[in-house]
């Protein structure tokens, strides 16, 4: 379950093409900045990376020693990874679950940032853009935001079971030109140990300044 999320956009193909990110004005021009404070500060100073589709590109940000982020991706940087599209995302889900009512209406290329990381030592770490919220009946909502980049719009929407793996998805991502923030949302009660239904759902944004969480590499992670 925990990894679920790491298979969908992991890479399936090195041979996709990279974005052309030129700035031109607009949306696409527009930078990605994230700030905040980790709620549990590991207490060094370090630059920041991210690595989509086994591309890692450096320097797009800091960790100061009191626990404070800040990053600026610009536009061109996301055409250093390989891209992939809608139509992959789905493709895969499909190898192990039911997809038959998950669609893609545009297929579109995209490159994704979800997850700042960096290195303590020999121990790879990530910053995660996170929120959680304990509810009234014991559960845990976790909301944790995906910061995609597209020059185009595409839109992938329906519902996927997996029972093999005893998990769900839901989706309705419409993806429009420049940065998208998708959150990846989740309820995980105390009492199935598990998740329920994932829920990932797009709105246009290329800044967040919010609550921060400092976790190990690949711990659920999307690659």
């Amino acid at each position: 379950m925990k990894r679920a999320f790491l298979l969908l956009i992991a890479v399936v193909s090195s041979a996709c093409n990279p974005l052309d990110t030129t700035p031109q004005g607009g949306p696409n021009a527009r930078p990605l900045t994230i700030t905040g404070t980790t709620e549990n500060n590991p207490g060094l100073l370090t630059s920041l990376s991210f690595t989509f589709n086994n591309k890692t590109v450096n320097n797009v940000g800091t960790l100061n020693s009191n626990g404070e982020v800040t990053a600026r991706v610009e536009a061109s940087m996301m055409a250093l990874p390989p891209s992939r599209r809608l139509s992959e995302w789905r493709a895969q889900l499909g190898e192990r679950c039911d997809i038959s009512r998950l669609f893609v209406t545009r297929d579109e290329s995209y490159t994704a940032l979800t997850a700042l990381q960096f290195t303590n030592g020999e121990t790879a770490s990530e910053v995660r853009a996170q929120t959680d919220v304990r509810q009234a009946d014991g559960t845990t909502l976790t909301d944790r935001r995906l910061f995609f980049f597209t020059l185009g719009g595409g839109t992938i929407r329906g519902d996927v079971n997996c029972p093999a793996t005893h998990e769900a998805y839901a989706f309705d991502v419409q993806l429009r030109p420049g940065w998208n923030t998708v959150h990846e949302i989740s309820t995980f009660g105390l009492t199935l140990k598990q998740r329920g239904t994932v829920q990932y759902v797009a709105e246009p944004g290329a800044t967040y300044a919010g609550r921060l969480l400092v976790t190990a590499d690949n711990e659920g992670d999307v690659r």
